[in-house]
């Protein structure tokens, strides 16, 4: 039986562009599939319960709610996950610690211990997100799931297949930030006070 899931956390994808999307590659060309990963977002909403949108500005969090609100009613998903928006600093360090910092001012932070919790982001950006995950967690017993967006994608095509070389480019970009970490030489790797959160949904985020 497919897990149901209490939270996921979806880590920024970006803000909508000039053609209405979100940015499946960067300006050097790499792949960053924030389309697909906003598109498995819907199609996987009917086994969430409540999603976290994290993001570096407002505009990115609201853009990310706004979008999957609107698909959540033209494919008529019953029983939609609630979407609670934190803004943070704009890399994965500064998503994670915003999601710990907004939980823990609403005394929510255990809510991780006891559920089922997920993160979603693009298959070349897991591995580094949940060791991330891993260290800015470290004093809570969670447990979080990994939620590849282009495993779980079912409506729409997912573009790493047609633009292998990009992937490729991205990954090993993810694979020297992973080294950076594991060497003590990531930026802001050690702060632990000073960053960004607000969460813009408080209401739903303390019933959680």
């Amino acid at each position: 039986m497919a897990t149901k899931y209490d939270i996921v956390i979806i880590l920024c994808a970006s803000a909508l562009n000039k053609d209405g999307g979100f940015d499946e590659f960067a300006l050097d060309g790499s792949y960053l599939g924030g389309q697909t990963r906003m598109d498995a977002a819907v199609d996987f909403a009917p086994r969430v319960k409540n999603y976290i949108v994290v993001g570096g500005s407002k505009k990115k969090i609201n853009d990310m709610k706004v979008y999957l609100e609107q698909k959540f009613k033209k494919f008529r998903i019953e029983h939609a996950p609630k979407i609670i928006r934190i803004k943070s600093d704009p890399d994965t360090n500064g998503n994670l610690w915003a999601v710990k910092l907004a939980l823990r001012d609403v005394k929510k932070i255990d809510k991780l211990s006891n559920n089922d919790v997920g993160i979603m982001t693009n298959f070349y950006h897991l591995p580094r997100a949940m060791r991330f995950a891993a260290d800015i967690f470290n004093n809570i017993n969670v447990n979080f799931t990994p939620i590849a967006s282009e495993a779980v994608i079912v409506r729409h095509l997912s573009t790493y297949l047609l633009h292998q070389k990009a992937l490729l480019l991205r990954t090993t970009n993810d694979i020297n930030g992973l080294r950076d970490w594991e060497n003590g030489e990531y930026e802001n790797q050690d702060k632990k006070t000073g960053w960004c959160y607000k969460c813009l949904d408080k209401d739903i985020l303390k019933t959680l």
